[in-house]
């Protein structure tokens, strides 16, 4: 049997596509025909024909069509038709239906109470769309003689109640959500543009491409200050089985009431920023808290009244805007920078604002521009004018109004920015001018690149005086190259008193990347200089007065992974599929060993470190434990592969032992020959380089470098204002295209015979290269329709598309490591019973319980909270640092450092309770704290403590990492035990020796 999409051809040239639909339905039934596209001949003439391609709901309906046509019966008036099948669907994956409900009326709102909805704004007549598994729900409804679709995600939904009254002739089902539902409005169908005109082109269902996202249309933006969507339903209407897909869901039938309810925001551009009542003054940082703990359901907007305002009192904020809603986040740890650190008094007045989607992933380019325009691609959304709006307008939260100030490069893939609310003597462009003299920078993009680099995340060092710096020329070699682009050097003896301020005591790093003045790049150890700082003039972007010496990185141990754009190019180059599946078979043979032999475990985390708790788990490991019996050890090293294992099914990163992950720097001897263009395009001012001396990577063959001759920049004939820069943001959204041109080239590389030679892939590579310069050049990269990629490898697990089958390398590693199950233990009360070490009892230990309940108590609350604000699941993944998953609005890249500093201050936080326990004066102090140590242990570890912390908390676990603070008291327990259980035989036999010649005396 074939597909369910066949190619019609022979129709009369002026038929439409309804009449191909009516006439095909004529034999598989009506609504059985999904999609049509009909196109016309290029040339009208007596003889011309149509063809049309035709998706049907079935194999077996397409299948009635193109026997009917064998057996000439299928014709258009006089007209016989031939069919054949068509290469791909119309529509690759078909939205499938649960359940419809019509005629209901949808109350948007909040709970008062248990019973009692307030409501904003309500509207009859919607039709409700329960998707497959209720991933999805559709509110269809019409507005003003406009249609609207609300879409609410599966991960939107916070709990489901069905009210139903008893004695009543109705029902509600109320939808509590976490965000809001993304909204959709049509695209506009134009006649006359034969891919979207009516006339060519028939849909049964709505399908993506027809709607394009836009921002709320009720009045006083009642979507997004609502919590509740509340369908009212007749008594005796049908509902799907909800309790089958969705855990959350309950059921009652006592009353329930719908108010008439009234707008709690301070406006309607930015919902939902609450605002005080009846001239009762309350100051920023409260109103920024409360609107905090509306946005996470802990307080209903309607219920804040003047009462409430009277009660409340005075204690770096983030704010996220989506199309609907604003969320407050906050305030939140965050890497200092150079500018939050000049302005630390200010630190209240700055404020981090990030554009996400109601889901909190990241806004897709076609919401704001929709590439179904014509011409240059020039329509935007409602959901453009927002993004640019708040960057012009600003933003006010109480008492105070933030402007836009900057962006860092980082900030700026991700969709985020700085704001700051002027007070007397100091404003945003005050500080602009602070950081440095940019009038050179006459194009908007480096313009901002250049604001950008002073909210890098830095360690600020020492200060360096112009005297102290030398300026040294480039290096060319007498070429158009700068081999010396972006590096200089550091003294030896200076690098040591960095390293010290870094707080590096045990080595100094050969390279650091730094941030000086207007200078940026690395600068590399040069044993010969007596000069603090040696730099170049391609090192220099801009006018600055600053003369500290901040650093974002430095040289140091780093493993070495393939990816899969490595292995594509190394693939493609000669190296044969058997030599990746070995590798990946050792990498996962060595995952699998150090979850049980000490040994293999030591030899991965030496080659593969664990952040912080590296050295933790080494001491644990040396000190005897074993890695499949102690709880705390076997958690960690499980999380460990169940990390690597991920990242080698999700990137097929493989660790290459033969390898290092490397600072690019210069050879200031000038020995080794300069290679231009043989490193990606990058340059030497902190790119981390692939490194390996594997004779099994080393290609076959070798090819010419691509020319890396970056695209001309517009030049303004005017210094950059900022709102050039609001723009240049705006439409970096629109035109950023890295991640699609990245997953484009793998797609072809992987199913074209050239590989990353084909032509696709040359011409992916060249538009890659556009892209990665557009922050710098504000030159986007125009990707053409031939590139766009219609089917996807079953690698890339999209879901949502069209896949098929890789034959390629990476679909063979792929399947192979599906197979892996990287399971993780739980500490349960059995686990509890095996694993409580009675070594780790000391005398005394039950003098200290009660202090040592209390603070695993507040240790496990302030824990757990980490975890739920990041939406981590597990303890050991927060304590190692190798996340499995986390919350859509943070990212691994983006936010490890943050969470990093939170568990390191909280650590340091639990060590400042154990120093001050009280202590028993008769005891000497080193075996106080041991027993102190052992309590904590205790009420850790014992069976008769599991369970009894967290109270009113039922989805945290019981979390045992809290004695592991004091590590060091613990490994000191556990080794005077086992040295004390070594020499006892010894002693009995000493004792016994004693005792035979007392005796024989």
């Amino acid at each position: 049997m074939g597909g369910k999409t066949i190619q019609v051809s022979g129709f009369p040239a002026t038929v439409h596509a309804d009449h191909v639909k009516d006439l095909l339905e004529q034999i598989v039934g009506t609504g059985n025909v999904y999609a049509v596209k009909l196109r016309p001949p290029k040339v009208i003439s007596a003889n011309s024909r149509s063809f049309s391609i035709v998706q049907f709901q079935t194999e077996v309906h397409a299948s009635l069509v193109e026997n009917a046509a064998r057996r000439n019966t299928l014709r258009s008036g006089t007209y016989y038709l031939k069919a054949r099948p068509a290469e791909r669907d119309i529509v690759p994956r078909p939205r499938t239906t649960m359940f419809n409900l019509q005629g209901a009326t949808l109350h948007l709102g909040c709970l008062l109470k248990e019973r009692v909805l307030s409501v904003l704004w309500s509207e009859t007549d919607v039709s409700v769309e329960f998707g497959f598994a209720m991933k999805k729900i559709d509110f269809c409804l019409l507005y003003n003689l406009k249609k609207y679709k609300l879409e609410l995600s599966y991960e939107s939904i916070w709990e489901i109640q069905l009210h139903s009254p008893l004695g009543s002739r109705k029902k509600f089902l109320l939808i509590q959500v976490l965000s809001a539902p993304k909204i959709y409005e049509p695209n506009p169908r134009r006649s006359g543009y034969m891919y979207e005109d009516p006339l060519f082109n028939y849909f049964r269902d709505d399908t993506d491409d027809q709607w394009t996202r836009t921002t709320d249309f009720t009045p006083s933006a009642s979507i997004g200050q609502s919590y509740v969507l509340c369908l009212e339903l007749p008594y005796l209407a049908d509902l799907p089985n909800i309790r089958k897909y969705f855990v959350y869901y309950e059921e009652y039938n006592s009353e329930f009431h719908c108010q008439c309810g009234y707008s709690y925001s301070s406006n309607t551009c930015f919902v939902p920023i609450v605002k005080s009542h009846r001239y009762i003054d309350v100051p920023y940082d409260i109103l920024f808290k409360i609107s905090h703990l509306v946005r996470n359901g802990t307080l209903s907007g309607p219920t804040l009244d003047d009462n409430f305002f009277r009660l409340v009192s005075p204690q770096y904020n983030m704010v996220q805007v989506t199309p609907v809603k604003v969320y407050f986040c906050g305030p939140e740890i965050n890497v200092s920078n150079r500018v939050v650190r000049n302005y630390a008094s200010d630190l209240d007045n700055f404020l981090r604002i990030s554009f996400v989607d109601e889901d909190c992933e990241k806004l897709r380019s076609t919401d704001l521009s929709p590439r179904s325009a014509p011409g240059n691609n020039t329509r935007r959304t409602a959901l453009y004018n927002r993004v640019l709006s708040v960057l012009s307008n600003g933003i006010t939260i109480g008492d105070k109004h933030f402007e836009f100030l900057a962006f860092s490069s980082s900030q700026l893939s991700d969709n985020s920015a700085w704001m700051f609310a002027s007070r007397p003597g100091l404003s945003s462009s005050d500080i602009r001018e602070w950081m440095g003299n940019f009038r050179n920078s006459r194009n908007v993009a480096k313009y901002a690149a250049r604001l950008g680099e002073s909210f890098s995340s830095s360690t600020e060092t020492l200060k360096v005086h112009q005297y102290e710096v030398d300026k040294i020329p480039d290096i060319t070699n007498g070429t158009k190259y700068v081999f010396s682009d972006g590096i200089g050097t550091i003294s030896a003896d200076f690098a040591k008193e960095v390293s010290l301020k870094c707080k590096m005591i045990r080595f100094t790093p050969s390279a650091f990347q730094i941030r000086y003045g207007g200078y940026k790049g690395v600068v590399a150890i040069d044993p010969r200089s007596h000069w603090k700082l040696s730099l170049r003039r391609s090192m220099s972007k801009f006018q600055s007065d600053n003369i500290t010496l901040d650093v974002l990185a430095y040289s140091k141990y780093q493993p070495c992974f393939l990816n899969r754009q490595l292995i594509t190019l190394l693939s493609t180059l000669g190296v044969s599929d058997n030599i990746f599946e070995w590798k990946q078979q050792e990498a996962v043979k060595q995952l699998n060993r150090m979850v049980t032999e000490p040994q293999a475990a030591i030899e991965a985390i030496e080659l593969m470190p664990m952040g912080e708790i590296t050295n933790t788990v080494k001491e644990l490991l040396l000190c005897g434990y074993k890695p499949d019996l102690e709880p705390y050890l076997s958690m960690l090293l499980q999380t460990f592969r169940a990390s690597k294992l991920l990242e080698m099914k999700t990137r097929s990163r493989i660790l290459i032992q033969k390898g290092r992950a490397m600072m690019g720097c210069l050879d200031e001897t000038g020995i080794l020959k300069p290679h231009p263009s043989e490193c990606s395009g990058s340059d030497l001012d902190g790119d981390i380089h692939f490194v390996t001396w594997d004779p099994d990577l080393i290609p076959t063959r070798m090819v010419l470098p691509m020319d890396y001759t970056p695209a001309v920049t517009e030049i303004l004939d005017h210094d950059v204002k900022i709102e050039e820069v609001h723009e240049y943001f705006t439409n970096y959204i629109v035109n950023e295209s890295l991640g699609i041109i990245a997953n484009a080239h793998v797609v072809f590389a992987d199913k074209e015979d050239l590989k990353a030679e084909s032509t696709p892939c040359i011409k992916l590579a060249e538009l890659f290269l556009i892209a990665v310069d557009y922050p710098k050049t504000g030159v986007p990269a125009q990707i053409p329709s031939e590139l766009h990629v219609r089917e996807y490898p079953d690698f890339m697990e999209k879901l949502d598309r069209a896949t098929y089958e890789s034959k390629g390398v990476i679909g063979k590693l792929y399947r192979e490591i599906k197979k892996q199950n990287p399971r993780i233990g739980h500490f349960t009360k059995d686990v509890a019973r095996r694993s409580y070490d009675t070594d780790m009892i000391v005398d005394g230990y039950e003098d200290y319980i009660d202090e040592a309940v209390w603070f695993k108590g507040e240790y496990d609350f302030k824990l757990g909270n980490l975890m739920d604000h990041y939406g981590i699941k597990s303890e050991a993944e927060i304590i190692s640092g190798c996340i499995l998953k986390m919350a859509k609005n943070f990212t691994k890249s983006s936010d490890a450092d943050a969470i990093r500093l939170a568990v390191r201050s909280l650590w340091k936080e639990a060590r400042s309770w154990f120093s001050e326990m009280s202590a028993d004066e008769s005891r000497d102090g080193h075996e106080a704290s041991y027993a102190k140590a052992s309590a904590w242990y205790h009420v850790t570890y014992h069976p008769d403590y599991w369970g009894s912390y967290n109270e009113g908390y039922d989805l945290w676990p019981h979390f045992i990492s809290f004695p592991w603070c004091v590590f060091d008291k613990l490994l000191r327990i556990k080794q005077r035990t086992e040295f004390v259980r070594r020499m006892q035989p010894d002693v009995l036999d000493l004792q016994n020796s004693i005792n035979r010649n007392m005796r024989l005396s």
